[in-house]
């Protein structure tokens, strides 16, 4: 998916960190793998997407003040509801 699916998400949709929009906000659902877990990756947890890389690189993630580098495929895995703008 891309950011321009993401930017016209209705609310109540939930989708994959990684088909969110840079700068977009989300909370996370559902309980993902504990390894993201421990990084604060929490359900209820505000999250952002910093900026993707390119051909299917990894994503800058913020999860509270906290920044990491996720995979493409662990940020698939993780099931976020965008916050509404």
């Amino acid at each position: 998916m891309d950011s321009s699916i993401s930017s016209d998400l209705s609310d109540g949709a939930v989708v994959s960190l990684a088909a969110l929009a840079p700068d977009r906000d989300a909370m996370v659902c559902g309980a993902p793998r504990p390894s993201l877990m421990e990084l604060g990756f929490t359900p209820g947890a505000r999250v952002r997407v910093i900026a993707k890389a390119w051909f299917r690189g990894p994503l800058a993630v913020r999860v509270g003040s906290d920044t990491f580098a996720l995979r493409r495929d662990e940020a698939k895995g993780l099931i976020v509801k965008p916050i509404p703008l």
